[in-house]
């Protein structure tokens, strides 16, 4: 009846023990539905009330229930007993009529603090404000007879509430009495519209800003040093508790919040292990700090940084027990009997070792004398194996000439180990100082957020894992930074990529969504709405290479997947093309003082406007730089780059602007950088407009049997408005002549008259 629990005992397990509870201060909660936990998805534990008294240290108790209003005789409930009468009773209302009536024990504990919000449901049969002012009045006094010494704390209604003001009067004539222990907290500008389920309830974002809120009033109201945890949080011998003491430490307003230096083993992973949920203005500082993720089985975020602003997290070093690939040596190059090209390949002790049904591998190699990456062997797609004696794999390779020997390398992906840190909706949040090895895709990854910083992070070369008789090559199993769907970009300053990538160091873009249909200017797309808005620009192009940019005039939710916007053009726009926002592809990016590279594929790839790129040391890629559009799904032309004072050495490529069949890549400047030593072409300019390419240095290798024949310095085709001024060559017999290669698809080209080799067409 009326929702009783009757407790009939425990049932411990066998050689368990009870032991009485630490002494910790109580926190007292009175109110309605939002006290007691509607609305959030985890109900109690990311409650207000829960979140604020565990951050304090307190014990709390929560009477409330759902519709209760302050005064008998009105409230949401069918039933009207308020909590002016039902406060004071053991049994809830289901036993208001019970005769007599049992009055709850105040003498079985007693609380330091009481926090009262009640008044949402008053509403509900037109309470007079007297009667709700007099009611609180007298409520305050019978709580105040129970707890002559209690801190009393009366909230106004989150929600604003109809009753706010009469709140605060109630509270003001207590005060006027003599009574300076009870206290109004107005709550207004708390929490905003998307901090509710329903306008009333808040939802779990809601609760924490009302956590955050509420925690540092009630802190100076404890007693004594109770509630005053302040100094560093986690302990290394606890790793599982690291988590909640951050929570907490935030909640109460700990400002900066310092994690006690250890290793911290964080145990098998959940979806996250450290959520910084709608953080704001905090500094998390965890210098001598190592936090190692148990990934074993499973996958899961060691950071998730989560609708955060100008949160900054400082100084740890983040790994995992899993290597994120296959390491082992050549022991022999041969042909298999149909005379294709075989390695037999033994893994490395320590290493992961392919299991029975592993039956291709996406190989590369790293060169053993430089332990960097072996960019003219490329890459081997679906390598078949098989298992021969002792341990060993035979790979067979494609028939194409074998650039490796006996002692290099073989890697390969192994896992797709879970991302270290991980941005979602964050705005000008920094990662500074942060060391990460054994990583996977993307161990520090953004998206729909804008202007954040990484700061002198680490890419490092992990450990010598148990049981192994060398170091890893590999640190990434795939991109380093990866950042798509950000407004602006990021801002990437003094930061090291070490041990070889698998794929990109770095990679900025957008997303395109298709455009199903058109009827004059207004047009319908899918997945469109989060990206665009009114007055902001949309960039449309096919596969055919048409394109234009307009401004969206309207636009609106189609609540099924599409969203429908009107562009202000005349220009027919075809069903099936494509759209982005350049304001939503990372524009006004920064890559600064940078030393990347080791990596098969582009240490610096940007879909974005508005970017610079100086000052980095890019060396060892397939490819150091790419500006421009490649894949279907990524976002877009790139306008208005400046790349200067980049140091591109040993690299497969050097400079790559490609519009991939649109001259959209506008006013592109590459100016003052030193490309020394990379086999291909140095600066390929390829459909774009507005290109200036001045004051850069040129060394070239010579020509070899892995470079081929002698290449040009510059290449540039299907492009426009091209400009070619003050390049140095050092060594211009190892280039071919002429050194600029202008394809007769190229108009008005500018060059200087000075080129050490002149230009000429193709």
């Amino acid at each position: 009846m009326g929702g009783e629990a009757k407790v009939l005992g425990l049932v411990l397990d066998p050689g368990a023990i009870t032991k009485p509870p630490l002494p910790r201060p109580i926190i007292e909660f009175i109110g309605d539905s939002i006290t007691w936990g509607t609305g959030p998805k985890g109900l109690w534990t990311v409650n207000h009330t829960w979140l604020a008294a565990e951050a304090l240290g307190c014990d709390h108790t929560q009477v409330a229930q759902s519709a209760r209003a302050l005064t008998s005789g009105y409230g949401c409930a069918d039933e009207k007993t308020g909590m002016d009468k039902q406060y004071f009773m053991l049994k809830n209302f289901g036993y208001a009529t019970e005769q007599p009536p049992v009055p709850w024990d105040f003498s079985a504990y007693t609380p330091q603090i009481v926090v009262i919000n009640l008044g949402q449901n008053d509403a509900c049969g037109n309470e007079p404000d007297d009667i709700f002012t007099a009611s609180y009045i007298q409520f305050l006094k019978n709580i105040r007879a129970k707890f002559p010494k209690a801190q009393i704390v009366a909230l106004r209604m989150f929600g604003g509430g109809h009753f706010g003001d009469d709140t605060r009067k109630a509270v003001d004539g207590l005060n006027a009495g003599g009574d300076a222990r009870v206290h109004f907290v107005d709550t207004a500008g708390w929490l905003e519209r998307a901090d509710f389920v329903d306008g009333v309830h808040p939802n779990d974002a809601g609760n924490l800003k009302a956590a955050t809120r509420l925690a540092p009033l009630l802190k100076p109201l404890l007693p004594g040093k109770a509630g005053a945890v302040q100094g560093t949080v986690g302990d290394p011998a606890n790793p599982t508790g690291l988590a909640q003491a951050i929570q907490n430490a935030y909640i109460r307003g700990d400002r900066p919040i310092v994690v006690t230096p250890g290793t911290y083993f964080l145990g098998r992973p959940h979806e996250s292990q450290i959520v910084l949920n709608h953080w704001k203005d905090t500094v998390l500082s965890a210098y001598k700090v190592t936090l190692i993720l148990n990934n074993e089985r499973g996958v899961g975020r060691l950071f998730m940084l989560d609708n955060c602003v100008n949160v900054i997290v400082e100084g740890p070093l983040l790994s995992q027990t899993r290597q994120p690939a296959y390491q082992g040596r050549v022991t022999a190059i041969g042909k298999d009997d149909a005379g294709m090209p075989t390695c037999d390949w033994l893994p490395s002790a320590g290493y992961p070792v392919p299991t029975a049904n592993t039956k291709e591998l996406w190989i590369n190699v790293v060169d053993a004398r430089t332990r960097t990456i072996n960019s003219q062997a490329g890459d081997y797609y679906h390598a078949k194996l098989d298992p021969l004696d002792n341990g060993v794999y035979r790979i067979h390779l494609e028939n194409r000439p074998v650039h490796f020997g006996v002692g290099d390398w073989i890697v390969a992906r192994y896992s797709d180990p879970p991302n270290k840190v991980f941005l979602a909706s964050c705005h000008n949040c920094t990662i500074k100082d942060v060391t990460m090895m054994r990583n996977g895709f993307a161990p520090i990854f953004e998206g729909e957020g804008g202007e954040n910083h990484y700061l002198q992070c680490h890419w490092a070369l992990g450990p010598r894992p148990a049981g192994a008789t060398e170091g890893p090559v590999v640190t990434n199993a795939a991109d380093g930074l990866h950042s798509p769907d950000d407004n602006p970009g990021p801002d990437i300053e003094r930061c090291t990529f070490d041990g070889v990538f698998l794929d990109d160091c770095i990679a900025i873009h957008g997303g395109y969504h298709k455009i199903i249909s058109v009827n004059g200017p207004t047009l319908v797309a899918q997945n469109a709405y989060a990206f665009y808005a009114v007055g902001e620009p949309v960039r449309i192009s096919n596969d055919k290479g048409f394109y234009l940019q307009a401004i969206v005039t309207a636009l609106k939710d189609n609540n099924n997947g599409t969203s429908t916007l009107t562009l202000d053009t005349t220009e027919t726009v075809p069903v099936n093309a494509s759209m982005s926002n350049p304001l939503w592809d990372g524009h006004g990016y920064k890559i600064i003082g940078c030393r990347l590279g080791n990596t098969r594929s582009r240490g610096i790839i940007v879909k974005s406007d508005d970017g610079i790129i100086k000052d980095n040391v890019i060396s060892h890629c397939g490819l150091a730089i790419r500006i421009g559009p490649e894949w279907a799904s990524e976002a877009d032309y790139s306008q208005n780059v400046v790349v200067e004072g980049n140091t591109i050495f040993d690299n497969w490529d050097g400079i790559i602007v490609d519009g991939s069949g649109v001259k959209q890549n506008k006013n592109i400047t590459i100016k003052n950088n030193h490309l020394a030593s990379n086999t291909g072409v140095d600066v390929n300019i390829a459909w774009a407009d507005g290109v200036t390419i001045t004051g850069n240095t040129f060394v070239a290798l010579p020509a070899s049997p892995v470079s081929g024949k002698l290449k040009p310095g510059i290449m540039v085709r299907a492009s426009q408005n091209i400009t070619i001024s003050g390049s140095q060559v050092k060594n211009p017999d190892a280039y071919a002549r002429p050194f600029v290669e202008v394809w007769p698809d190229v108009t008005q080209l500018t060059q200087d008259s000075d080129s050490p080799s002149g230009s000429g067409t193709r």
